[in-house]
């Protein structure tokens, strides 16, 4: 569509639009924007030289005063234009390129800025964030755990995410149709204002979209973004034998080609079919009993993982996906397990059949079971096996050698001789005294413990110290378990004694014959050394709880 002289100046001089003053409108024609397609030749630096260039015009005008003297003139005053004029007509300009691109005509509603251009300035400043956050990101790669249709799926979501020379997803590379429809779909309408619209179709729903759906391959930057996708292609199948099939690409370096020539062989509707046809029979016949290990919780996720491969696997075959009340009747019949508590569970699931009950909603009955579930309940009250709670040992002594000398406390271990000179004379000897005993103490080959090889590099004897380390252990436990039987043993002697002692004095009370005192000197002498404490002890409390005299 033609603008219209009037159109045209109300576009740049109305202040719901540009909001340019006339003087400055006219010097904007000087300066080469006259009308609205001449915005497609800008950018934003082209736009802030032009706004130099008003701010100082140059040259000489007459002398506006009232009486000038004759001939007089004064250097030509400068061009207003305000920081909001200045900020929508770069939005002008961008707006009127995504036009172009998508092959759309400029017409009086489609350049109002109320509507479609405040709307696009917006979509437009996300795209540029897109790009500097997504600058490095890792591509995709074809392995075990990501098969090539599966690959597929990501390798596009990874395209939409970054964006090429022209600001435009890199997927719209790889689209299913590369030629463009002639004719635009009709633009998206809001109500207010009134008789508003957005930048971008009803269809497509988003400025991205719609530059995914109509960016021409023709134009020159093209080249350059497909150059692109090949060099990604080539990165996730690089060492893969899917390799071969963009082997006739390579010396191009064309990515639709590459792409179309792995999905046609690899990711066909073959492929599609064939994995609809597994995930459908796990929904349909796999069932859970509770045995050994394998807990409702995984059985739900498999279930949940099934029918999200099966809605991706929709996208490229015609089948009728499972409604929400279908899922929830499969799981529940697949669920075989005769355990009380998870049959009132189900019994509570199928009778909640109403709209809004847990049989519509496959995520609300599966929370509902989960807490039921015998198998991690069993795993949650099983015992765990005891352990050491604290161990202390030292594992030189425990192999029955010194690590350390008992008067300068040097280590007995092999020294540099940078290392040995640096020890004092007492420790020398003491060193030299301990290496005698021990007939030396050679230094250690490469291959053993902590030597270097030839190359320098350091190695471990892992298996060794790990045996030296279960021997220390072993060492340790023993000898705290043999303290401790000692202690008690001790203290079964000692209690043992001094009740044989009361028993004697209880019986010198009374009369006795002189065999009965010497079996109570013989107790007696036969006391151990800490009889005295325990008498004492036991002596006390006697005191305490014996009744006393009135």
């Amino acid at each position: 569509m033609v603008f219209t002289q009037a159109q045209t100046t109300a576009f740049f001089t109305d202040p719901t639009q540009m909001s340019i003053s006339a003087e400055t409108r006219a010097q904007l024609q000087i300066e080469g924007i006259d009308t609205i397609d001449d915005l497609l030749e800008f950018d934003t630096t082209s736009i802030n030289s032009v706004v130099d260039n008003l701010r100082r015009p140059g040259g000489r005008i007459p002398n506006p005063d009232v009486q000038p003297p004759d001939g007089s003139t004064i250097p030509r005053p400068p061009f207003l234009m305000g920081a909001k004029s200045i900020m929508r007509l770069e939005g002008a300009t961008k707006i009127v390129k995504y036009y172009e691109t998508v092959g759309r005509e400029l017409t009086a509603v489609n350049m109002r800025w109320n509507n479609a251009i405040k709307i696009f300035v917006q979509h437009f400043k996300a795209l540029e964030v897109t790009k500097k956050e997504n600058e490095v990101l890792d591509v995709p790669k074809i392995t075990k755990t990501l098969a090539v249709t599966k690959w597929s799926e990501s390798f596009k979501d990874f395209l939409s995410r970054v964006l090429g020379m022209r600001m435009i997803p890199l997927s719209y590379v790889i689209r299913d149709e590369a030629e463009v429809p002639a004719a635009a779909p009709p633009l998206a309408t809001h109500a207010a204002p009134a008789n508003g619209v957005y930048p971008y179709s009803e269809l497509h729903g988003s400025v991205e979209e719609e530059l995914v759906a109509r960016g021409s391959h023709d134009h020159p930057h093209f080249r350059n973004d497909n150059q692109q996708v090949y060099n990604y292609i080539e990165e996730a199948t690089r060492g893969t034998i899917y390799a071969a099939s963009i082997k006739p690409s390579q010396r191009t370096k064309d990515g639709r080609k590459a792409w179309n020539a792995i999905v046609n062989q690899y990711a066909g509707k073959d492929k599609w079919e064939k994995e609809l046809k597994e995930c459908d029979d796990f929904i349909h016949t796999r069932k859970w009993t509770g045995a050994q290990n394998y807990t409702l919780e995984k059985f739900v996720s498999q279930h949940r993982t099934s029918y999200i491969s099966m809605c991706q696997c929709a996208e490229h075959v015609d089948y009728q996906l499972p409604n929400e009340i279908t899922r929830v009747k499969y799981l529940l019949e697949g669920i075989e397990n005769s355990d009380p508590t998870l049959q009132a569970a189900l019994a509570l699931v199928r009778a909640d059949d109403g709209p809004n009950g847990k049989m519509h909603d496959f995520e609300s009955a599966t929370a509902f079971l989960l807490p039921s579930d015998p198998v991690s309940t069993k795993r949650g009250g099983r015992k765990r096996g005891a352990h050491v709670s604290f161990v202390t040992a030292d594992i030189a002594s425990s192999s029955g050698k010194q690590s350390k000398g008992p008067v300068t406390g040097v280590e007995f271990r092999y020294y540099e001789l940078s290392e040995y000179q640096s020890l004092s004379t007492e420790q020398q000897d003491e060193l030299r005294a301990w290496r005698i005993e021990n007939k030396g103490h050679k230094k250690p080959k490469g291959n053993k413990f902590t030597g270097k090889d030839k190359i320098g590099k350091t190695k471990t004897n892992a298996a060794a110290e790990k045996k030296r380390f279960k021997v220390a252990v072993s060492a340790a436990v023993a000898a705290e378990l043999g303290k401790r039987d000692k202690e008690a043993a001790t203290k079964a002697g000692t209690a043992d004694a001094v009740g044989k002692y009361m028993l004697s004095v209880m019986n010198a009370a009374a009369p006795a014959s002189k065999k009965a005192s010497a079996a109570t000197a013989s107790a007696a002498n036969a006391l151990p050394d800490n009889f005295s404490s325990e008498l004492n002890a036991i002596m006390e409390r006697a005191s305490i709880h014996s009744p006393k005299k009135k």
